[in-house]
């Protein structure tokens, strides 16, 4: 039987142990297996793989949603940002027994809508500011002979260790305690919906910085006016059209198939058609 001073909660089915192993793969594999596909959202599914395996137990069939849930887009700064894998844990804990449609959208919608601006906070703190205090420090006494440098190093190493560890339990326990109490109230769904309208809003911010498409400097001529060029026009209606049309359009591919290779063929064709007709 399970020693009760190892459960992190009265009513708490996993406990402080299967935290720091949930942590520990969350750690060791968030920066190591990014794919364009889903970014952070294998090293999330392997974190919560045992977990999700003793909340399940003999419910197969809920396991294999559980773990395609978490195996969606996610990405987030892996320290601060650990906070975001400890809530939803939470979710996925407090939640059992709900309907899945309901945990899918609820968990999600978390997700999507807080790592955007926790990996904000993070980036800033961590890798702006700390990361070059501290390495340069232990750069500069490396060059001049010094071992201290090298030490220097593997305790920032450390610290960024328990750091994370520190915010996946904080996670964890705001998740729990916050959201059980708004399960069955309609505080719960305002905060699915604000969650998923952020969501929304970071996906756009996103999908603008990654998605590039424009037209050729091409001009159309209309006597006694200066020429109008295209891209200006189009900019100069929405900022973004092309990129935004592109979206919807990946969108609908996704509507028809779920194979990806098959949508990526399809994107690089279409293209590579563009390209040799002086569309794109």
């Amino acid at each position: 039987m399970t020693d009760m001073r190892e459960q992190t909660s009265e009513n708490s089915v996993l406990t402080k142990k299967d935290l720091k192993k949930a942590y520990f793969n969350w750690h060791m594999w968030a920066e190591s297996c990014h794919s364009f596909e889903r970014m952070q959202g294998m090293a999330l599914c392997r974190a919560f793989c045992n977990p999700l395996e003793k909340l399940y137990g003999d419910d197969t069939e809920g396991l294999k949603r559980a773990l395609k849930r978490e195996n969606q887009l996610f990405n987030t700064e892996a320290l601060i940002g650990a906070s975001v894998a400890g809530a939803a844990l939470s979710m996925e804990e407090s939640m059992m027994g709900e309907p899945e449609d309901e945990k899918d959208e609820a968990i999600t919608s978390v997700k999507v809508g807080l790592m955007g601006p926790i990996a904000g906070i993070g980036d800033a703190l961590n890798w702006t500011v700390l990361k070059p205090i501290f390495l340069g420090i232990a750069c500069d006494m490396a060059l001049k002979g010094s071992w201290v440098g090298a030490l220097i190093a593997v305790i920032f190493a450390v610290a960024l260790y328990y750091e994370g560890s520190a915010m996946f339990h904080l996670g964890y326990n705001l998740g729990k305690s916050t959201f059980a109490k708004l399960l069955g109230s309609s505080i719960f769904q305002k905060v699915i919906l604000l969650a998923g309208a952020m969501g929304l809003f970071m996906m756009g911010a996103l999908g603008a910085s990654y998605v590039s498409l424009a037209t050729p400097p091409l001009e159309i001529s209309i006597s006694g006016q200066d020429p109008i060029i295209l891209q200006e026009a189009i900019d100069s209606i929405v900022p973004g059209l092309l990129p935004l049309g592109a979206i919807f359009g990946i969108r609908a591919l996704m509507k028809k198939t779920n194979n990806f290779g098959i949508i990526c063929l399809i994107i690089i064709g279409i293209c590579l058609l563009g390209s040799f007709a002086g569309i794109f």
